[in-house]
């Protein structure tokens, strides 16, 4: 009997891997995970398989050799989509931008800004209800690890986990990050939004979302039950914790020398929904 052998055909759900072209790049605790599952009801936006990818923050990989190879998402529908990574620590993360501009010089960026000490508190507030034995007390998050402005690597020697977990102040260096941001990627494809405004008025924000990244408007918007539960209000501190391990006291501060400006919390025009 005549026809295509079993073996030759393809499966139907296989579309093929698809490299990333967008990405939510900041801030965290500012509403990312919220806009991120907003813009997955999106027909023509997949996002990848799980929320925070943290492959350009990865400082294991050979980011000399150029090969991002490994860095796709199975693609869910025949038609074009665009796909989507929300990984907040991007655009504070020393040499991450420069990483996602190597592996697409056209991904867009997507930054979504919240006050700086509403945003600082819960962080904080995760942090100690994550690891209520290890992380500092409130005090001395804020002192902890404060530089005078961006860096533009991580210090040599010094403990990346330790590094990432004390960053909760200079995450506030908005108009740093920002002019970063537009400096990498270029001003065309970097997006910016308060979290207030796009929570009062998430269509609209959502609607020029969507005209940034070049697809048409929602047909049928994300309802408002789309939205994540939040941390708890600042009012609230959880319980003091009790121990403070090296891994939360090694800053890995480095020199004045290798510290670009710190800037403003957040530039004028920059961030309005």
């Amino acid at each position: 009997m005549g026809g295509i052998a079993l073996t030759e055909i393809e499966p139907e759900n296989d579309f093929g891997d698809r490299r990333y072209t967008f990405c939510i790049a900041g801030t965290q605790k500012s509403g990312t995970s919220t806009l991120s599952a907003m813009l997955d009801k999106h027909r023509m936006i997949q996002r990848a398989p799980k929320k925070e990818m943290h492959y350009f923050d990865d400082e294991k990989r050979d980011w000399a050799s150029g090969d991002f190879s490994d860095f796709t998402v199975p693609a869910k529908r025949p038609r074009p989509q665009l796909m989507g990574d929300a990984t907040p620590l991007y655009l504070w993360w020393p040499q991450a931008l420069e990483r996602i501009r190597a592996y697409n010089p056209d991904m867009k960026i997507i930054a979504i800004f919240r006050d700086p000490i509403e945003r600082l508190f819960s962080q904080w507030v995760m942090n100690v209800n994550r690891w209520p034995e290890v992380a500092p007390d409130w005090p001395e998050f804020l002192t902890r690890f404060a530089p005078d402005g961006l860096e533009d690597h991580i210090p040599e020697g010094a403990n990346v986990d330790g590094y990432r977990m004390n960053s909760g102040v200079v995450r506030g260096y908005y108009g740093a990050q920002l002019e970063r941001a537009i400096a990498v990627m270029g001003a065309d494809q970097v997006h910016a939004l308060e979290f207030r405004s796009f929570l009062g008025d998430y269509r609209n924000a959502l609607d020029k979302i969507t005209e940034f990244l070049g697809i048409h408007a929602f047909r049928t918007y994300p309802t408002s039950r789309t939205r994540c539960r939040a941390s708890p209000p600042w009012w609230a501190p959880p319980p003091r914790p009790r121990t403070s391990p090296a891994s939360w006291s090694a800053t890995g501060r480095t020199s004045r020398s290798s510290r670009s400006s710190r800037g403003s919390t957040c530039p004028s025009g920059r961030c309005s929904a």
